[in-house]
């Protein structure tokens, strides 16, 4: 019975991938498509470094064999000849054993693991033993003690949980004009804090709220992951609010999501309705999306990229044109931050701004002058580390590229940080200049676990000292927030934590997580 069941799976499977689309890309973000014109002879000539370059840069920017330790790259290799169709047929079960019907159709649709190999075994092997034979087996990893602000100088305090659930804030926001802070839960909810009057109120949710945006007049539109874990279901949505928290109704505007993870409005095609911009990060498959409000009120969707990654997105008219333009940071497969430039009529052209390699790990993005040259400048975090790869990377970090005011950027510093994740600017020290403040979710837990936030306060010219709080440890930061909580104008850092996460911690520390660990803390400068 087992047997048959097995048989009549299989043949489902390869129904689904005989039906894949073979349409021709626009532009290299639109396409996962596997794209080498040699024959099986001519592969076979090449060595292993040769064809490294070839395939391995195929789908991603080239990462060389030194990046990573040989223990590393085999978790790496394993997952990426998959992806080749590479003993895709031997691991079905394994693949897609636990898949529904409509995963399975997914999945096909985007071609991830072919049935059929991409490259020969042999030159695959050979890519293999390449970098085995040119990775270091031990990477020396640089300490990173930091000195501790001087808590003469600062204050920290949690903010009361409003209900008796373990830390997992996935969205932290803060309301303009009522000063309310905002966020959003793993367990389902959207909490809303009045600071001054120490207030909560709730609103039970479909699924984690990841970004909010708020209207004067109390409504607001909340951004839904969906499913929270990797899953290329399609659950996330937007939802409008059209009274807020007064009547805590809601109007499904956009569903059918890839776990989307940040939106922007703006009307994009100058007809005087509001568009949607959304990352739908996703999983193995995902989509950079805006989606057009008709005057009927619904939305008709316009893709940008067809690729999952997309985590962050900026909208301003970068080139002076009268038409808004889009910036987004990509954070996966082809990992960089890239511009499209408006046309006209929904067409944006492709401008890649800064390429990243797959093992950087770049989570967050943020526009901002920091040289003072009227230009918008590029702060970013690198150092996600949920992934194959997982390692201390000396790479990680977080940097700025400075902008020549044409667009073109060079990276001007660089701070290593483990699990870099979020970096905000903000003059926290209120003496006139920009600091910068950085979670970091995948820090060393076990020799620095303080360095999980991580304050840089500006010396100038680009120079900034690192500081740790004592603090810190108490949450595991996943979420960060500027925020002005008493509106003097003095900026507070607010921070969320999530408690989860599929890498080592220490036993005793994620108990004190648990049991007492805030949902969110609040770090204030004191003169």
């Amino acid at each position: 019975m087992k047997l048959i069941r097995y048989i009549v799976w299989v043949c489902f499977l390869l129904f689904f991938f005989s039906c894949e689309n073979d349409s021709e890309p626009k532009n290299e973000l639109n396409t996962n498509q596997f794209n080498i014109s040699l024959d099986t002879n001519e592969l076979l000539a090449m060595n292993g470094s040769e064809l490294s370059v070839l395939v391995c840069g195929n789908c991603h920017f080239y990462p060389e064999p030194g990046l990573l330790e040989k223990r590393v790259w085999e978790k790496v290799f394993n997952q990426m000849g998959l992806r080749l169709g590479i003993d895709v047929k031997a691991n079905l079960m394994k693949l897609y054993g636990s898949k529904t019907t409509e995963e399975l159709a997914l999945l096909a649709s985007g071609n991830i693991y072919p049935l059929n190999p991409l490259i020969p075994k042999e030159a695959w092997e050979k890519i293999r033993e390449y970098y085995n034979d040119n990775a270091q087996n031990d990477i020396s990893i640089t300490p990173l003690v930091f000195d501790t602000f001087d808590s003469l100088h600062y204050e920290s305090f949690p903010i009361a949980k409003p209900k008796a659930l373990p830390p997992f804030v996935t969205m932290i926001k803060q309301e303009p004009k009522s000063g309310d802070i905002y966020y959003g839960t793993a367990s389902n909810w959207l909490f809303k804090y009045n600071y001054s009057e120490k207030g909560y109120d709730s609103i039970a949710v479909e699924s984690p709220p990841t970004d909010i945006r708020f209207s004067e007049n109390g409504s607001f539109h909340l951004l839904n992951i969906g499913i929270m874990n990797p899953s290329d279901l399609p659950r996330g949505k937007v939802d409008f609010y059209p009274n807020g928290f007064e009547e805590k109704t809601n109007k499904n505007l956009i569903s059918k999501l890839h776990r989307p993870v940040n939106f922007e409005f703006a009307d994009l095609n100058d007809d005087d309705m509001e568009d949607i911009i959304i990352c739908e990060f996703g999983f193995n498959l995902g989509k950079f999306t805006w989606f057009e409000q008709k005057k009927d009120g619904q939305y008709l969707e316009h893709v940008i990229s067809n690729l999952p990654g997309a985590i962050k997105s900026f909208v301003e008219d970068f080139n002076d044109d009268g038409m808004l333009d889009i910036i987004v940071l990509k954070a996966q497969g082809k990992e960089g931050i890239y511009g499209f430039i408006n046309n006209g009529n929904g067409d944006f052209e492709l401008k890649p701004l800064l390429k990243f390699l797959p093992v950087y790990g770049v989570s967050h993005m943020e526009m901002v002058d920091f040289n003072q040259d009227g230009h918008k400048d590029f702060l970013i975090a690198n150092g996600d580390n949920a992934d194959y790869s997982y390692s201390f990377k000396n790479f990680h970090g977080v940097r700025i590229y400075l902008n020549d005011g044409d667009y073109n950027f060079k990276e001007a510093y660089f701070q290593p940080l483990y699990g870099a994740t979020m970096a905000k600017p903000i003059d926290f020290d209120q003496d006139g200049d920009l600091d910068i403040a950085v979670n970091c979710f995948f820090p060393d837990y076990e020799q620095t676990p303080n360095n999980n936030f991580v304050f840089l306060e500006n010396k100038g010219n680009l120079n900034f000292k690192p500081f740790t709080f004592s603090e810190s440890k108490k949450g595991r930061w996943l979420t960060m927030e500027i925020a002005d909580l008493e509106k003097d104008g003095q900026p507070e850092i607010l921070l969320g934590s999530f408690i989860y996460a599929p890498t080592p911690v220490p036993k005793d520390l994620k108990n004190s997580w648990e049991k007492s660990g805030p949902e969110v803390m609040v770090l204030r400068y004191k003169k």
